[in-house]
């Protein structure tokens, strides 16, 4: 073989590779995620999405469930708090997946979490096994170990990890052998205070091996004032938070082979329903200098669409936006520029 068709050959391989790697992405419906995870959830690995307690973890692990079904993919989905309620269910409109592709599981004991996934996957071929959260199953395990005498101290780091770390490594095992995307919801440990310093150190539930294991972690934090971005996207929808329609969060990546750590994308939380991807077209059209703001007014342009206030001039571009399909893909690209700018730091 020459030279030249040896390079031929190498570049033939990339682009295939290239390929695979793109067929084996699922989108999660949710265009920040898809941003920061470079198209979706990739088979063979693991994600976590970890914040603090009612974050929104739960809404948004049902609404990528629910886009992997739209998809005609198949979701198992283990609820290890009873945190998933029949009307969040039907808000999201997972309730028409139930039995076909989405299979709904209430466990919360550590110990029959394994059982419970072997059994299922002789029977289903699954795309996506979904566990909210992780750190349920952690709890849990001071019953499961109490033979142990274990005592619960204020960070929580006395549990025996180990049993944790043999279902991370069979969870990982099936995700490779058996093209699975892996996601896991995680909470923190609580917070532990600095004596003699300023602030407090937060760690994740779980061993070390849960951290070494995931491919991607995405954190939700409250929206702050990390890039330009942020700033503009909470002072241009703060008052939808203040009419207590939903609540500004921002995803932050603490882990990834693909994007740079602490790279933060905004995006809001419509209370019973999931990520509002009206908001983030408002958010795109803004930015594109396609939303006239005079005083408390706001215009769209090349519409008649005026409206005073942020909360009624969304609810007029709903009812405009319901004959007219959001492209995601507009969505997806205007994040990735956003992250490829590098204004995000």
């Amino acid at each position: 073989m020459t030279k030249d068709e040896k390079e031929k050959k190498t570049l033939m391989d990339k682009v295939l590779s290239n390929k695979l790697e793109e067929k084996s992405k699922t989108s999660t419906g949710i265009v920040e995620l898809d941003a920061l995870l470079n198209g979706g959830l990739s088979v063979g690995t693991m994600t976590q999405i970890v914040g603090e307690v009612s974050t929104g973890k739960t809404h948004i692990a049902l609404q990528i469930a629910n886009n992997f079904c739209k998809q005609d993919k198949k979701v198992l989905f283990i609820d290890t708090k009873s945190d998933v309620t029949s009307s969040l269910i039907m808000n999201i409109g997972i309730n028409n997946y139930l039995g076909k592709n989405f299979y709904y599981i209430c466990e919360t004991k550590f110990s029959s979490v394994e059982k419970l996934l072997d059994a299922f996957l002789i029977e289903q071929t699954i795309d996506l096994i979904i566990i909210d959260s992780i750190a349920g199953l952690t709890n849990s395990g001071y019953l499961d170990l109490g033979s142990k005498g274990i005592k619960v101290d204020n960070n929580n780091s006395n549990y025996d990890s180990r049993p944790l770390s043999l279902l991370v490594n069979k969870i990982k095992k099936l995700a490779i052998d058996m093209n699975i995307c892996i996601l896991l919801t995680n909470e923190f440990r609580n917070k532990i205070q600095t004596f003699g310093k300023k602030g407090t150190i937060v760690k994740i539930f779980g061993p070390k091996k849960l951290q070494y294991e995931s491919t991607n972690i995405i954190q939700i934090n409250p929206i702050g004032a990390k890039n330009n971005y942020c700033k503009l996207f909470k002072s241009l929808f703060s008052s939808l938070q203040n009419d207590n329609i939903g609540k500004l969060l921002e995803f932050q990546v603490i882990q990834s082979n693909e994007i740079a750590s602490d790279t933060c994308l905004p995006f809001f939380l419509e209370y019973g329903v999931g990520l509002s991807k009206l908001i983030s077209f408002i958010f795109m059209v803004y930015d594109s200098k396609l939303v006239i703001k005079t005083g408390s007014y706001y215009k769209l342009k090349a519409t008649d669409i005026k409206q005073n206030g942020m909360t009624n001039f969304s609810k007029e571009v709903k009812e405009y936006t319901k004959s007219k399909k959001i492209s995601d893909k507009s969505l997806i690209n205007f994040y990735r520029k956003l992250i490829d700018k590098k204004q995000l730091d």
